[in-house]
């Protein structure tokens, strides 16, 4: 299943150079991916997977079985594929699907040929598009090659999206050697604790079609079915990847794999920087105690820089600089500049701190106090602690700087979350040195940590919250038969049904004007037009 992961993010990417790029960059991706591919599977420990034995007993295949039946139903109801209630962010991602089937590659759109209001707005020249659409270059291509439509592409998409889960969660009951589905669960509903802020500012208790993301009404982090929900195409690659990490657990492909990130996000890469940072100068296998690695008592700091400076972390993350960076700076950007969170709020210095701290308990630190000091047995829990209380406090650009960019870190407070219950550490997630954290007395410890683990679960529960009433939103109005989305955008071809803000952020995130004198275009596109 690691090579299932890795094909599942790589062969979009590799989409991408073929028909976007020109043929010399589609080769050195190719080799530079094949390569990777190779030392991932050659550095992974077979040993810490499943064998044949415990994959196929019954009790596994029931496992497998009944978590893909679950999996479709909650892919059925995210609005993946159309078949289902569409939450508002679809009115972008159902257009852009569509366009990658029925238009050329690259893309490319006359705005001379919209209607004279949009024109009014964004004017009349030719466009390239740019945003992170690379998820959806695997069912889009398989659309083109067997000249599918309609329901068809829907239908492919919809399996996309729903192996990706699959492979998700194989991945991450990999990391403990258990199919459980105590970990299933905790992958399909964690959240902050949403429906306790809700609460308190709303004074009673959500209906079974609110949204319960946005009740501290300036914050919000993204449970899992939120994020299923609302930003797949982010969401599951960026979670495989940081499977793969976990996985392989190699911090000479580190750097490398996580770059692969870039593709499918790039706030979601801000937040990986830091958390690859870490990863390499804290690996469990190198440190001054180890007389088993080949330097032996060599320094940390000579070990750190010899698994950092290899084939794949400095040539892979390069090549991915390189064609996506300049690829997303081809288009303006949405408007919106940088600076503290607070300045675009309207809450006085009063309620922006009262709610900045009612944000941290509730999303993430009533986990952490719950867990104590032996969260720090688990690599990385500082620096997602970092990240979630700092990146709310500034944008660059809208709030999705702070929504987006801590996926990944979100994935792993949970990685750490499912370690504690079943009191198991991975090697990819164990500290450097693990400190004794609880008194002497084995029974005082063991009281302590049965103590916190009910309090954890309790507060898993009340998280699960957020996830349950998303998925009966998207379940009473689907069954209500009412429209699947309120916008009927097909394609950014014809934005004649679009509202001005749909047009103006069409025009802002997506559409690249003077694009002939973009670097990417000159240098690294396929000609088009």
């Amino acid at each position: 299943m690691i090579l299932a992961g890795l094909i599942y993010v790589l062969l979009p990417i590799l989409i991408f150079l073929l028909k976007f790029t020109r043929p010399y960059f589609f080769a050195i991706g190719l080799l530079l991916f094949l390569f990777l591919v190779f030392k991932s599977l050659q550095l992974v420990d077979e040993s810490n997977g499943f064998s044949n034995s415990d994959i196929l007993n019954k009790k596994s295949i029931i496992f497998l079985i009944a978590t893909f039946v679950i999996f479709c139903i909650w892919i059925y109801f995210s609005g993946i594929g159309s078949f289902s209630f569409q939450n508002w962010d679809f009115w972008v991602r159902n257009p852009i699907y569509n366009d990658l089937i029925s238009k050329p590659w690259p893309l490319y759109y006359n705005l001379g040929e919209q209607n004279e209001y949009v024109r009014s707005l964004i004017g009349g020249e030719w466009v390239a598009f740019a945003y992170y659409f690379t998820f959806w270059l695997t069912p889009a291509s398989i659309c083109k090659v067997m000249n599918l439509s309609g329901i068809s592409c829907q239908v492919v998409l919809y399996l996309h999206s729903l192996i990706g889960v699959v492979i998700i969660n194989y991945l991450l009951c990999r990391l403990y050697k258990t199919f459980s589905f105590k970990i299933t669960a905790i992958l399909m509903t964690f959240s902050g604790l949403d429906v306790i802020a809700y609460i308190i500012h709303n004074l009673n208790l959500p209906a079974l079609t609110d949204e319960l993301e946005w009740s501290l009404e300036y914050y919000q982090l993204s449970g899992n079915t939120t994020q299923i929900y609302y930003v797949f195409n982010q969401s599951i690659p960026i979670w495989i990847i940081m499977l793969l990490i976990l996985n392989i657990n190699s911090a000479r492909l580190m750097a490398a794999i996580g770059s692969l990130c870039f593709a499918y996000s790039p706030w979601a890469t801000i937040g990986l920087v830091p958390i690859i940072i870490v990863g390499i100068f804290t690996d469990y296998h190198i440190s001054l105690n180890d007389k088993s690695t080949e330097t032996g008592k060599a320094s940390v700091i000579v070990c750190t820089v010899k698994n950092l400076i290899t084939i794949c972390n400095i040539f892979v993350p390069l090549f991915m600089l390189l064609i996506f960076g300049l690829y997303y700076s081809a288009s303006g950007g949405s408007e919106g500049g940088k600076g503290l969170y607070y300045f675009t709020t309207n809450a006085t210095v009063s309620e922006y701190i009262i709610g900045f701290i009612l944000f941290v308990l509730t999303e993430f630190g009533l986990y952490y106090i719950t867990m104590g000091r032996k969260v720090l047995n688990y690599r990385y829990s500082s620096i997602i602690f970092v990240e979630l209380l700092a990146f709310p406090l500034f944008y660059i650009v809208d709030f999705n700087f702070f929504i987006r960019g801590t996926i990944p870190a979100l994935f792993l407070f949970m990685v750490i979350i499912i370690s504690f219950l079943l009191d198991t550490v991975p090697d990819s997630m164990k500290a450097i040195s693990l400190k004794k954290t609880y008194p002497n007395n084995t029974q005082v410890q063991n009281d302590n940590i049965v103590l916190r683990k009910r309090i954890l679960t309790v507060l898993l529960v009340i998280g699960a919250m957020t996830s349950v009433i998303a998925f009966t939103r998207s379940a009473i109005k689907t069954a209500e038969g009412g429209e699947i989305l309120q916008s009927d955008i097909s394609t950014f071809d014809d934005l004649s049904t679009a509202n001005e803000y749909q047009v103006l952020t069409t025009n802002s995130q997506f559409f690249v004007h003077g694009f002939a004198t973009k670097p990417f275009y000159l240098f690294i596109s396929k000609i088009g037009l």
